[in-house]
């Protein structure tokens, strides 16, 4: 902005400048705007608060928001959630923060958070510049993309913001909890410090995260050794490189309903109550974030007329993250559920001998570490409750996971992505289905830290499909895009990322 311009801005009216104030599309914006002079900067200070609470009320998601929230309250000292104040059960605390309806705090504190969301939003944009480079420097640079490709949409700049902010979030947890402010017992603070090491494996059903992580890790330009580290300890957020600060392209939001997420303030996010029993209260917590949101579609479905079975799937508000479900009207599949079977029987054998390294991984890191009992904690409840799900998987009591064929034609309508930002992706949910694929070849032993590079945690369905590793027109046969998932993949990729990975 010219200087004439910054004067002329600095002698409208103060009413005026705080509305202007609350109509910037995103945090940068307003953090430039605050610094366009004294006068700017002193009419913000008087309204902090509401100027604050206008932009997160209004352009930043509630799962988003509840992060930003906790974080300033954590760093005001007034962070008052938790085992030990209001109760969340399972790993809810990690996953969550509740959500109020406003923020406080003095116009310093206030700022304080403004400059990490600008710092948070610039990173994120970077990460998302950073995955679209990889794409096209491969093979699949050589398709033909629209004018525009490049410029990400509001839902993947909004699910690269909520995994920085999740990190964020979990930083600010462990750094407040080393102080004892929170009020926490050891014990769960010592969980918390073993958190990170089973995100860096993939033991956590925190794929989307990965994105964050696996971005602030790369542009440290950290060794293999320095990289455990930083998995272990991510305090600092990289700094922003000169030049890059501003001039980035934000979509504004599709709808209210795309900022409020079906949230209400004072709600719990998962709907969760306390449980004494942690094996239930953790397998309760995932089984009602799977089938959070199933209720919409079904009655959908239930309001058509009936389609014989097609194999389309993907789309659904339901996330499977972990692999499994707990219901057996997924089973139903007409005619390929007795190849299914055979499936499900050699994964089953392939889940058990993961399950068994697993343990034995456990154990050593249980042993070698001051921290045993945090680790054996999680270990113990996290393979005791899969022993139950395979022992009730045997005895006929589950039915094993499947993808489940959803038809998308014409008359079926399907919930928009920017509407759930806590659904999976189309590429993480193509990539659960692919490791449990006999059908898959070599990329059934991939992990999804090679997708997470190019961004595939992000990227909506429309990208996959300009990218070609995807479609929304019938899909007969799966094997074509399992080989597209692995053949654009370099041989460096292949090389770090192929094993028998554990998820």
């Amino acid at each position: 902005m010219s200087r004439t311009g910054q004067d002329q801005l600095s002698q409208l009216p103060t009413e005026l400048l705080v509305q202007i104030f609350e109509e910037c599309t995103d945090f940068s914006s307003l953090w430039s705007l605050i610094h366009v002079s004294s006068r700017m900067s002193s009419v913000f200070n008087g309204r902090a608060c509401d100027i604050a609470n206008a932009i997160l009320n209004t352009k930043v998601p509630a799962q988003t928001r509840a992060f930003m929230q906790a974080v300033l309250s954590m760093h005001n000292n007034t962070y008052q959630y938790g085992p030990a104040k209001k109760p969340m059960s399972g790993n809810d605390m990690w996953d969550n923060a509740p959500l109020f309806e406003s923020v406080s705090g003095t116009p310093s504190q206030i700022k304080w958070l403004i400059r990490l969301a600008h710092h948070v939003h610039v990173l994120s944009h970077m990460n998302i510049e950073t995955c679209i480079q990889r794409c096209l420097q491969g093979t699949l640079g050589q398709r033909q993309y629209p004018e525009g490709f490049e410029v990400p949409t509001w839902t993947e700049e909004q699910r690269s913001l909520l995994s920085f902010w999740h990190v964020v979030y979990l930083n600010e947890l462990r750094i407040e909890g080393r102080k004892g402010s929170l009020g926490w017992p050891s014990g769960v603070l010592k969980q918390s410090g073993s958190l990170y090491a089973y995100v860096s494996k993939g033991l956590l059903p925190w794929k989307k995260l990965l994105t964050a992580v696996d971005y602030i890790v790369g542009i440290l330009l950290l060794s293999p050794e320095e990289r455990v580290l930083a998995y272990s300890d991510m305090s600092q957020l990289p700094p922003i490189p000169k030049g890059r600060e501003f001039g980035w392209v934000c979509q504004p939001p599709p709808s209210c309903q795309a900022v409020t997420q079906g949230w209400k303030p004072e709600d719990n996010p998962c709907g969760l109550t306390p449980d004494s029993n942690p094996e239930v209260g953790q397998i309760s917590t995932m089984a009602a974030h799977r089938t959070s949101g199933q209720v919409e579609t079904q009655v959908q479905e239930s309001t058509q007329a009936p389609r014989p079975a097609r194999l389309y799937f993907y789309g659904s508000s339901s996330s499977s993250t972990d692999g499994e479900s707990e219901s057996s009207e997924e089973d139903d599949e007409g005619d390929e559920d007795d190849e299914d079977d055979e499936d499900d029987e050699d994964d089953e054998d392939d889940e058990d001998d993961e399950d068994d390294e697993d343990d034995e991984d456990c154990e050593d890191e249980g042993s070698s570490s001051d921290s045993s009992s945090g680790n054996n904690y999680y270990c113990g409840n996290y393979f005791r409750a899969r022993a139950i799900r395979r022992m009730q998987v045997r005895r006929g009591l589950l039915v094993r996971w499947r993808p489940q064929p959803i038809d998308f034609g014409p008359a079926f309508k399907r919930e928009e992505e920017y509407l759930n930002l806590d659904r999976d992706s189309v590429g993480l949910q193509f990539w659960m289905n692919m490791i449990h694929s006999p059908k898959a070849g070599p990329g059934k032993y991939v992990s999804f830290d090679a997708y997470v590079r190019y961004g595939f945690a992000l990227w909506e369905e429309q990208r996959m499909i300009k990218l070609g590793l995807w479609s929304n027109d019938l899909i007969e046969d799966m094997s074509e895009y399992y080989h597209r998932w692995h053949r654009f993949l370099t041989p460096e990729d292949i090389v770090r990322y192929k094993a028998r990975y554990r998820f």
